[in-house]
């Protein structure tokens, strides 16, 4: 799904924020990712942030996910 279709559901939807974004592998060892946080609101990027993590397994991942989850926490605006 391109950004644009993505961007177009969720505000149809009636979301106001919506993060996306994807994983890559550049190794077994190694994943890179770029994550986005958009205010559709205001039509304001609130945050874009590249990540890499090591490791191809479960916990890996969770540990990524983990720190992402986090760094939104962060960024979003509070109610």
């Amino acid at each position: 799904m391109s950004q644009d279709v993505f961007i177009a559901a969720a505000r149809k939807a009636g979301a106001r924020l919506v993060v996306y974004g994807g994983i890559r592998k550049m190794s077994t060892l190694v994943q890179w990712g770029e994550i986005q946080l958009l205010d559709l609101e205001a039509e304001k990027l609130l945050m874009r942030r590249t990540v890499t993590f090591r490791g191809d397994n479960d916990a890996a991942y969770r540990h990524a996910a983990d720190f992402v989850s986090d760094q939104l926490k962060e960024t979003m605006p509070k109610p």
